[in-house]
């Protein structure tokens, strides 16, 4: 229980159902206790998420999902940020100036949409890990089975994990290049933090929950990635502050995790930099991100307007448009064209396009700094409407 110390109280709480295993969880958890949202966040068993209470609700058994008190189901990380958001807007996690705000949407996007290979990397491929992780998803999925039981049992829902390394584009040719942007990155930020507290001065963004989401909950939590922060204490210190519960920081699985301890870490009166900065330390991230991720990212868009010239009387558009080349690292290989990605790649692009005048010009120098103006000023031709609750997702 978190936020709240009424009984009386629990008839306007959110459930929030996740796993801490989760990256996505571990982002919209973090969002929750940092604006005092009362929740519950509730552990699901398999049986709730297929059978009894996610699946039916929201259309797959996914997490992190949310209901609201008034019975309203949330499925989608970035779509839960803007509900709670929209509910709870202090203490504020968007920056007054457009390249902040653009700034804070692309680390989302990267974090939500390119770093998921790197964790699916360190958790599935990293035998000691993957070993502890699928004991992680048998305690979750089977709370009341003995231990070896629900082990098996869970087999199955950590294979479908594994077998999306294959999707992502994680192979022998890619896996060294996925390992030199972590250890980039993980400079990048730690540098950083020696003179912000957060990415965009001192108070957290939206991209400083999404960056932390897949850091914390898959490099970080599991014991045989995490010692790629052994030389980043300055980013472990901003992972705990963002975790906002110190008992349970360093607690592996089967410990007494509590989620729920009192948030005290984070100054709410805490401003962002002024007059629209983003800081040059997190240039090189910005830069990685229109040299690699943004090229995918077009080839996805391109695909979906392509697919939609070609069938303009289509209702929704597949989840998959073929593979194509894409770069991490520096490491070349190739990848499924996911059309999800089209959809969350929107959301930067909307923002640059709804800027005023004043907005666009401050927004276009610092895109230009870091060489991502090009991108930003390619609209698709065809733009996407997510559908949940039905048997699968669809994108319209």
């Amino acid at each position: 229980l978190a936020g709240t110390s009424d009984v009386g109280s629990l008839l306007t709480m959110f459930t929030h159902y996740s796993w801490l295993l989760s990256p996505y969880s571990a982002k919209t958890r973090a969002l929750l206790r940092y604006k005092h949202v009362p929740f519950w966040d509730e552990t699901p068993s398999a049986l709730e998420l297929y059978l009894t209470k996610i699946r039916p609700a929201v259309g797959r058994a996914i997490m992190p999902t949310m209901r609201t008190p008034e019975g309203e189901w949330l499925q989608d990380s970035a779509l839960i940020c803007d509900a709670v958001e929209a509910r709870f807007p202090e203490p504020t996690t968007t920056p007054p100036g457009p390249a902040q705000k653009l700034a804070s949407l692309l680390v989302e996007l990267a974090a939500d949409e390119w770093l998921t290979a790197l964790c699916l990397h360190y958790r599935w491929n990293v035998a000691a890990n993957a070993s502890w992780a699928l004991k992680e998803f048998a305690r979750c999925a089977f709370p009341l089975l003995p231990k070896s039981m629900a082990t098996r049992l869970s087999a199955p829902i950590a294979g479908k994990m594994q077998s999306y390394r294959s999707v992502l584009g994680i192979s022998e040719e890619t896996i060294p290049g996925m390992e030199r942007y972590t250890a980039d990155l993980i400079y990048v930020l730690e540098v950083h933090f020696t003179s912000h507290s957060f990415l965009l001065g001192e108070r957290p963004c939206r991209g400083d929950f999404a960056l932390f989401g897949p850091l914390w909950a898959h490099l970080y939590r599991d014991p045989h990635s995490r010692y790629l922060f052994d030389n980043a204490p300055n980013c472990r210190r901003w992972m705990q502050v963002l975790h906002a519960h110190d008992e349970s920081f360093n607690l592996q699985a089967g410990a007494d995790t509590d989620v729920n301890s009192p948030v005290g870490h984070v100054d709410d009166s805490a401003r962002f930099l002024s007059d629209d900065v983003v800081p040059p330390s997190l240039d090189a991230f910005f830069e990685t991100v229109f040299k690699e991720q943004w090229p995918l990212l077009q080839a996805v868009m391109d695909a979906v307007d392509q697919y939609l010239d070609e069938n303009p009387s289509a209702k929704r558009v597949p989840r998959v448009l073929g593979q194509a080349p894409f770069r991490i690292g520096g490491a070349l290989g190739e990848r499924k064209l996911l059309t999800f990605m089209h959809w969350k790649a929107q959301r930067p692009l909307r923002a640059f396009a709804a800027f005023g005048p004043l907005e666009q010009s401050s927004a276009r120098l610092w895109l230009q700094r870091v060489g991502g103006l090009e991108a930003l000023q390619r609209q698709p031709r065809h733009w996407l409407d997510r559908i949940g609750g039905l048997p699968q997702e669809e994108l319209r």
